[in-house]
This record gives structure tokens, sequence and C-alpha cells, in this order.
């Protein structure tokens, strides 16, 4: 086993994700790099933090693992590959080839519902479709189990211990792969992993939605949009803009309503656009986020193979009063980190699937990112809830929960869920401002 350095970087950029995990392999420079999502609300913001990551220079990175395609997770993307950031392997949630039209219909049906602009719903479009066709590195998509779906091809899991590091294992994947996320990929004698949990996206509320008759109009209108905006930008967005501020009759409001959630009515003299906003709140917490890819990074739990180390981990840009916690922590296999994006844990059959998958390594993690940016959704709201309680053995040492928002845009975290997850740990909401950065260094110390 080698001597290795992990650093981790959770960047302030607001509503959104934006992470880097570093590893120094002094015996194979330079080393492995991850990128776990890349995105936030304000442009101007992002591009400044993306310019001081890329600091103007070109850099071959081995990751960019996308959750989700939420445009607070994506929207970074073009700007990291405008400054010369490549990546070798783009890993994402896996999408049946016959499934993605209608994700990144749904897309742009959210993005309409948050009030989004026509360029920047255009944006995040081309984005996903990109991610996807191999714009920014070679696609690689993480299946929950065993895949046999026509038009997916899978390649056959490598073994849970490999001889070889994580990038060879990826260099002969082709465009489209699929793996399984039973995979732990490791670095050649460090101890050190990634494993993924990854659920199919559930479509079957989109369908219904699409299939309402009130919308046949908008449906066609993002039709062209995802060929290319075929009626031009500006035209689509005025043709857009229009449809959006027609009265809908209340017997046709009723009627998507009625079939979407039974009992469901409208409020009188609705428009297509708050009629669309009605529809959002019914479906899109049970499903749409279901899609999110997680991420363990950390010490090595699965196989006997190899000797394990302790480590030292060093926690910086925590306000005074809770560095004492954190830093430093020596001696100690409890420094994994988890991303999480905006997993959905309805409930306790979800999260018994969750943990079961990641049973090794939830002992061994230390840093969280909140699932939904610390959204109520997620957790229960009658008292402690099944996520909450699992959350409560992540970590046999103290925890630090990351929550990257602003609590202005959808006010993440929710107050009931930062005051529970700090009486839990460390809670640090990394805002846009720069003094809420966190920077982790992790050093093995002994073996």
């Amino acid at each position: 086993m080698y001597n290795f350095k992990v650093d981790r970087t959770q960047y302030p950029i607001g509503q959104g994700g934006f992470h880097h995990t570093q590893i120094h392999c002094w015996h194979e420079e330079p080393g492995f790099s991850v990128v776990y999502d890349c995105g936030g609300s304000n442009e101007t913001h992002r591009k400044d933090v993306i310019a001081a990551f890329a600091d103007e220079r070109p850099r071959e990175h081995d990751w960019l693992v996308i959750s989700h395609l939420d445009l607070d997770h994506i929207s970074g993307v073009p700007q990291l590959h405008a400054s010369k950031q490549t990546f070798a392997n783009v890993i994402l949630p896996h999408l049946k080839a016959k499934e993605r039209q209608k994700y990144f219909d749904w897309m742009v049906f959210v993005a309409l519902a948050q009030g989004r602009d026509a360029d920047v719903i255009q944006e995040g479009i081309t984005t996903a479709i990109g991610l996807y066709k191999g714009t920014f590195g070679r696609p690689v998509m993480i299946i929950h189990g065993p895949t046999d779906g026509p038009g997916d091809e899978q390649q056959q899991a490598p073994a849970l211990s490999l001889p070889a590091t994580v990038r060879e294992v990826l260099r002969t994947a082709k465009e489209g792969t699929t793996l399984g996320d039973g995979t732990s990929f490791t670095l050649a004698k460090v101890d050190w992993q990634f494993r993924f949990y990854s659920r199919e996206w559930d479509s079957a509320k989109a369908s219904v939605i699409w299939n309402l008759t009130v919308l046949n109009a908008l449906k066609l209108l993002i039709k062209n949009l995802g060929k290319g905006g075929s009626t031009g930008i500006k035209s689509w967005k005025g043709e857009v803009n229009k449809l959006l501020n027609t009265s809908v009759s209340e017997a046709d409001c009723d009627a998507a309503l009625e079939q979407v959630r039974t009992g469901e009515k409208a409020k009188r003299g609705m428009t297509l656009k708050a009629l669309i906003g009605a529809l959002y709140k019914l479906t899109e917490l049970e499903h749409y986020n279901s899609a999110s890819l997680c991420m363990y990074s950390g010490p090595r739990e699965r196989g006997n193979d190899y000797g394990r180390f302790s480590f030292a981990r060093q926690v910086h840009g925590l306000p005074d009063w809770e560095t004492p916690r954190l830093q430093p922590v020596q001696m100690t296999r409890s420094v994994g980190w988890l991303g999480t994006g905006d997993m959905h844990f309805p409930d306790q059959a979800v999260v018994t699937d969750f943990a079961s998958h990641f049973l090794a390594e939830l002992p061994r993690v230390s840093t969280i990112l909140v699932p939904h940016h610390g959204s109520r959704h997620n957790y229960a709201t009658d008292g402690i809830s099944p996520l909450l309680s699992l959350m409560t053995c992540f970590s046999l040492g103290v925890r630090l929960f990351i929550a990257p928002a602003k609590r202005s845009v959808y006010g993440h975290p929710h107050e009931e869920v930062e005051s529970a997850l700090s009486r839990c740990d460390v809670l640090q909401v990394v805002s846009e401002s720069a003094l809420t950065q966190v920077d982790e260094s992790i050093t093995n110390v002994w073996r």
C-alpha cells in the first residue's frame, strides 16, 4: 500500500452544487481528480467561482459525476468546458434511450414551473443532451443492479478489488456503457474507493402529464426547442410566454388535476402557468428527483486483500465555534464523503434500500451533502424521520453536514432540517459567500 493524500472542496456556488476531490497518489502522478456536479443559480457568480477553480489553465480530470439534470447541478458544465477543463469520463444516472426525451421534456416543464427564462432553458437542455452524447467526456451510466433493457449496452462489471486503477477500468468503456452500482471502484494499492447508488427515473407521472390534452400546444413548443429551437429562441420565448398567460377553463383544469391526483380541484381563472405550477407540486417531489446518483468516496471496506490505513482529517472554513469539534480528527477511518444530489427519501423502504447498499461504507462517512439542499420534503413531519435516524449512524465520529444552498431562493435548508442536523453534529450551509467554502485534507497516518 502506498501513502496518499485526499483534498476535497465544496465551492461556494450558492443554490446548486460544485464539489472537487483530488487524490494525490505519490506513486502515480497526477493522481485522480473527480468533480461532482457543477451548477448554481447565479450565472455571474458561477462564472467567477469556476474561473477561480480553473485558474486559466487547461486541466485533465478523470471523472465528472452528475447526480441529476436539474439546472442548478449542471448549469456550470459548459463554463468548465470553456475554461479548458476536460474529463475522461462523465458518470451519469442511467436513463434508457427511449426515456431520455421524456426526461428532457420534463426538465423544461420543471424549469417553466420555476419561472426560468427561455435562454436558460435552452442552455440547460443543450447541456443535458451533450452529457449523454459525449460532448464533455465519454458517458458511462450507472444503473441500480443488472440491466437487460433494449438499446443499453452493459459492460461486465469489474471485480471489487481491481488490480489496476479506476482510470484503466473505464479506459475501454464504450459510449453508452452502463455499469451496475454494485461495483466498487478502487485505486491500485491505495486504501480508497468510489461506490455509487442509482435508482431508475420513474416517468409514470410525467407520462400522465404529457398525455393531458390541455398541454398539447406546450408540448409541441418544447419538442421544437429539443430539436434546437427551430422557431428561434426569441420567437420560442415569446410564444411560450403568450401560451403560459392564456386562461384555461375551470373544467379543463379540474380534469387535468384529477387525472394526476384524485380529489384535486382548480382555482377559478387559472392560467396555463398556474396549472403547470399546480401539476408540478403534485408530482416533482415524489418522482422527479428519484434518479439522483449518489456517490461514496472514502476508505474501502470491501475485500481483505490490502492493508488498511487510519487517517488524519483537517477541516477548514467552518465558524470558529465549530472548528474545534472537527479539526483535527486523528487516527480514524471515518473520513469518507457522501454526495446525494437531490435524492428523495419518501419512505422507510427507500431509506432501507439505500442503507443496505452502503452497508459497509456508512460507518466510514464523515461528510455528507444533505439531500436536496436540506428540503424538508425529504424528512418526515411527524417527528424523527427514517432518513434522520439513518444519518445518526453514518459515522462513529463527529459528522459534518453540508448544504449547498441559498435560503432566499427556495428556502433551503429548511429551518426544521437545519435545527435537526445541527443537533446531530455540525451543519455548514455553503452559500455564495467565499467564507462558507469547505476544504478538507485527508492524510493516511498509520497502516
